[in-house]
């Protein structure tokens, strides 16, 4: 709270370097245990990002962003790269473990590769509202939930199918082995 530049916190993550990143309603907040930094790009994009609905720890130690303006960035060091506006704010973001970068937005599910932020097939929309997850467990599933129940997904299928676990209004958790937890 001392020293914090914003009252409301929407995301959080922690870096490899050790820095806690936290998504506000006035910007990108950078905490290093000592001091809270309001974050600005001193290279690339010289954007000012406005809210940020959502951040996640990148595989290569950089930070990934999502705006409530709908734009996707991946920070690295000083250096913000930024991809076209997904259309919409991003609620929560993924980088699995093969190297697809997961967006959700309020309804529907972008794909895109991490090293060019080129979009992967077509959207995958939501039967009902976002609510949580973009979660992968130990097998490589995505899971997540909206308005209707508890999903996942199998990377490997083609075809992209939405498997349906529970109906009803879940929330989700992963632990360190991959296993999912839900609440309600």
């Amino acid at each position: 709270k001392d020293g914090l530049p914003s009252a409301f916190i929407n995301s959080m993550a922690q870096t490899r370097d050790g820095y806690l990143w936290l998504g506000t309603a006035d910007g990108l907040v950078r905490f290093d245990g000592v001091r809270f930094v309001h974050w600005r790009s001193e290279m690339g994009h010289k954007v000012l990002l406005g809210a940020v609905h959502t951040v996640c720890a990148a595989w290569d130690g950089g930070l990934w962003v999502g705006t409530a303006s709908g734009m996707l960035g991946h920070i690295r060091g000083d250096d913000l790269t930024v991809s076209s506006s997904v259309g919409a704010r991003p609620e929560t973001i993924l980088e699995d473990r093969g190297g697809t970068l997961w967006v959700a937005t309020e309804n529907r599910i972008l794909r895109f590769h991490v090293g060019t932020l080129g979009q992967i097939g077509a959207d995958i929309s939501l039967p009902g509202t976002f609510l949580s997850g973009l979660l992968q467990d130990g097998h490589g599933s995505v899971w997540f939930t909206t308005t209707n129940g508890v999903f996942h997904l199998d990377p490997s299928d083609p075809q992209r199918r939405l498997v349906q676990i529970a109906r009803g209004k879940f929330w989700l958790n992963a632990d360190a082995s991959g296993n999912i937890w839900l609440t309600s």
